[in-house]
């Protein structure tokens, strides 16, 4: 089946407004995106129309076509699995209605289509729940190794990682790259932004290749998208802290050399089981 560009990407948007709404924990979020985007929208893309209308309309439970306020619903149904397997307090079924109903416009959507949505949504991804590794879980370990190796992974703030790692769900073709080259890119861009200038000798583009395995061109493609997102969204056009600060940090750092040469006194740690 057919999902609209914009329907996609509002559904995401939608998906890291509920997060940020009810505080839940990074994990949780980025578990219910990897549901949603990784899992779920495949299945439903490769549905044709005549499947679609078998395999989505279940008695009084419908929700085909996939409208964008029907793609939502499933985007909440994901967030709700996820937030029962991480966070301490689950909001709860009514929770999740009334913010359905503020927050999408012209929903009327019913306690029982959010149990129908989470029924279905895990039928579909034939109930496995586990989470895999995640860019977000990527990026700590990586995170974690590079402050083992330099003082200077201390500067490079979970907050700042975490709201640009928010940005790749809003840049299509980043989506569609390795997990392990996104988490490199998006600890690469927190280096820039974060790590003073004049403290900025290690060799972090050479680490980040060995400790990946990935190419080097392949991570400054995705560094360049991220920094022009960041460029192009100045601060007063969204009102966040977090972006000021990224702004600030993207501007002054803006034409300059971010990458030191290779230098072998700098240990190198793998990620394991990541590619």
């Amino acid at each position: 089946m057919f999902i609209p560009d914009d329907y996609h990407r509002h559904s995401l948007t939608f998906l890291l407004h509920l997060s940020e709404i009810l505080e839940v924990e990074p994990i949780t979020k980025y578990c219910a995106l990897l549901f949603y985007e990784d899992r779920l929208l495949p299945l439903l893309r490769g549905l044709t129309e005549e499947e679609g209308r078998i395999n989505l309309n279940s008695g009084h439970f419908r929700v085909y076509p996939l409208t964008l306020c029907n793609l939502q619903l499933l985007g909440s149904a994901c967030f709700w699995i996820s937030a029962k397997l991480h966070e301490n307090e689950v909001p709860s079924a009514k929770t999740l209605k009334s913010l359905l109903r503020e927050c999408v416009t012209g929903a009327s959507f019913k306690r029982k289509d959010i149990i129908g949505a989470e029924r279905l949504v895990l039928e579909a991804i034939n109930y496995d729940i586990t989470c895999g590794p995640t860019v977000y879980s990527l990026l700590q370990i990586l995170l974690v190794n590079l402050r083992n190796v330099t003082i200077l992974g201390d500067f490079i703030t979970s907050k700042a990682c975490e709201y640009l790692l928010d940005i790749v769900y809003d840049c299509r073709s980043v989506l569609k790259t390795p997990k392990p080259i996104v988490a490199a890119a998006v600890l690469a861009v927190g280096y820039i932004v974060c790590v003073p200038l004049e403290e900025n000798n290690f060799p972090l583009l050479h680490w980040l290749t060995k400790t990946t395995n990935a190419h080097a061109s392949h991570i400054e493609r995705v560094v360049s998208i991220l920094l022009s997102y960041v460029m192009d969204c100045p601060p007063e056009e969204c009102g966040q802290n977090e972006q000021e600060e990224l702004y600030k940090s993207a501007s002054s750092a803006n034409n300059t050399v971010f990458f030191i040469e290779e230098d072998d006194q700098y240990e190198l740690c793998t990620m394991q089981g990541v590619v």
